[in-house]
């Protein structure tokens, strides 16, 4: 593993190489947040992708381990956290990206 410039891919290629391009789109909202059961608590980073109703997105949360099903998220309890004020939510499915 190496770093280089992108001026230097072509010298890299070599015949039947395959260069593939991700065009994912992920709107850039993440949120910070904490994640409580009982005493523990838990910074979560959350990174909202497909609206799938007025009121519900999937996400990517970070650590995936810290979460479950039924979790609530809190985000919005410092300035930096979310521009529309507190903000809670609840974890209704874990599944794997």
């Amino acid at each position: 593993l190496e770093d280089r410039t992108v001026r230097e891919l072509p010298s890299l290629l070599e015949t039947g190489d395959v260069l593939v391009f991700n065009d994912t789109k992920v709107i850039p909202a993440q949120l910070k947040g904490i994640r409580r059961r009982g005493e523990a608590a838990a910074q979560i980073e959350a990174t909202l992708h497909m609206r799938v109703a007025p009121d519900r997105w999937l996400a990517f949360m970070r650590p995936g381990k810290r979460i479950a099903a039924g979790d609530r998220i809190h985000f919005g309890h410092d300035a930096n956290s979310c521009f529309l004020g507190q903000l809670d939510a609840t974890v209704i499915e874990k599944g794997e990206a």
